[in-house]
C-alpha cells in the first residue's frame, strides 16, 4: 500500500482529463456532494477510527491524524472568525464575495445571470441574503428589491440598491461566511477546497492502512467464508418461508391460521433483521477495510469530477499541492 499512498492522488489528478465526465452528469447539490464530500473529513475520521480500533493501536496513529486535522482546519475552516488560508489566498489575489444580484447594464430590471450558476442557486442565495440582513441596517429599498425576487412579482431596484449590494462585499471575509450570506465567491485565485480535502482524506486513509494492512487482509480472508455461509443460510430461510410450507410442517403448537397469515411475515422480518445485522457487523466492525475501499471509490470519483469540471488548472494544482506536500511531510517525519 505504500505505492498506492504515493501514487494514487497524483495518478487521479493526471488522468482526470482523459475520463468522459460531462457537466450534465454532475449535480453540485447531489447526495454525494452535500452529504458525503462536504462532510468528508467526518466520514474519513469515522472509517479511520474503526480501522485503527479493529486492526491496530490508536497510540500509533493519533499524532498524524491530529496534524492532518489541524492542517485541514487551518487551510479550509473559519474558526472563531479567523479566515482560513485558502480564503486569504483568494481575497489577497483580488477575489471577493459578490452580491451583484441585479444586472447593472440591463435596459430593463433583470437578474444578473452570472450570480451563481443556476436559477435554484440564485433564488437560494437571495433567501439566505434576506435572512442574513435581518436585524441589520440594510435599507428598506434593498429588502423590498430582494423580496420582489422571492415573490416573483416583478423585479424592483435602482442604482442605490446596486451600490448597497456592492458595499456588502466588504463585510464578508471567508467562503463560509459568503455562503451563509447568500453571496457568490468570485474573482481571484481560489484554491480548490474539494481537491485539497479529497487529497488529504485519501492520503490519511492509505497512509494509516500501510501500518495495519497485513492484519486487515488476513482478517478479511478468515471471516469471509463463515460470513458467506451464514448469509447463505439466512437467504435459504428467507426463500423457504411460505404459507403453504408452514401448513405442511406439523406443529401442534400453532394454529393453521397463524401459520398461514402471520408466521410468513414474522419469519421474514426476523430473517431480514438478522441478515442486516450480519452484513452491518461484517462490514462496519469485523472488516471496516471494506468501508475504506468503498469510500476510496467515492472520493476518487468526486476528485475526478472536480478536476474535470470545476476551478482552473492552477486552482486545482494549488489545492492538491497544499494537501499532498503536507501529507508527505507528516508521514515522512511522524
Amino acid at each position: 500500500m505504500n505505492t498506492v499512498f504515493w501514487l494514487l492522488c497524483p495518478a487521479l489528478f493526471a488522468t482526470s482529463y482523459l475520463l468522459p465526465v460531462t457537466s450534465g452528469t454532475v449535480d453540485k447539490d447531489g447526495i454525494l456532494n452535500v452529504y458525503f464530500v462536504k462532510f468528508g473529513w467526518f466520514w474519513t475520521s469515522v472509517i479511520s477510527c474503526l480501522c485503527v480500533l479493529r486492526y491496530s493501536n490508536p497510540l500509533r496513529h493519533w499524532k498524524r491524524y491530529a496534524l492532518l486535522t489541524g492542517w485541514w482546519i487551518i487551510f479550509t475552516q473559519e474558526v472563531l472568525g479567523i479566515t482560513p488560508v485558502m480564503d486569504l489566498i483568494f481575497l489577497n489575489s483580488g477575489g471577493s464575495c459578490s452580491f451583484e444580484i441585479f444586472d447593472p447594464n440591463g435596459k430593463e430590471p433583470m437578474l444578473n445571470l452570472n450570480f451563481h450558476d443556476n436559477e435554484f442557486r440564485r433564488l437560494r442565495g437571495v433567501q439566505r441574503m434576506l435572512k442574513w440582513l435581518t436585524g441589520t441596517n440594510a435599507s428598506k429599498m434593498l429588502i423590498t428589491a430582494l423580496n420582489s425576487i422571492v415573490r416573483k412579482d416583478g423585479i424592483e431596484y435602482n442604482q442605490d440598491v446596486i451600490s448597497e449590494l456592492k458595499a456588502l462585499s466588504n463585510l464578508v471575509k471567508s467562503s463560509k461566511s459568503c455562503t451563509y450570506a447568500g453571496g457568490h465567491w468570485t474573482g481571484g485565485h481560489d484554491p480548490s477546497g474539494h481537491i485539497f480535502l479529497i487529497t488529504l482524506m485519501l492520503m490519511l486513509m492509505f497512509g494509516e492502512l500501510s501500518l495495519y494492512q497485513n492484519r486487515a487482509f488476513k482478517h478479511l480472508k478468515q471471516t469471509s467464508e463463515r460470513f458467506c455461509n451464514r448469509v447463505g443460510s439466512k437467504l435459504l430461510n428467507l426463500f423457504d418461508n411460505s404459507a403453504l410450507a408452514n401448513l405442511w410442517i406439523d406443529d401442534n403448537n400453532s394454529q393453521w391460521w397463524f401459520k398461514f397469515f402471520f408466521q410468513p411475515p414474522l419469519s421474514c422480518y426476523r430473517t431480514l433483521t438478522s441478515l442486516t445485522y450480519l452484513i452491518v457487523r461484517f462490514v462496519a466492525w469485523d472488516n471496516p477495510i471494506i468501508l475504506l475501499f468503498v469510500f476510496t471509490m467515492l472520493w476518487s470519483y468526486s476528485f475526478v469530477v472536480t478536476v474535470t469540471l470545476f476551478h482552473t488548472f492552477w486552482e486545482q494544482l494549488s489545492g492538491f499541492v497544499a494537501a499532498y506536500s503536507v501529507s508527505v511531510l507528516v508521514y515522512q517525519f511522524f
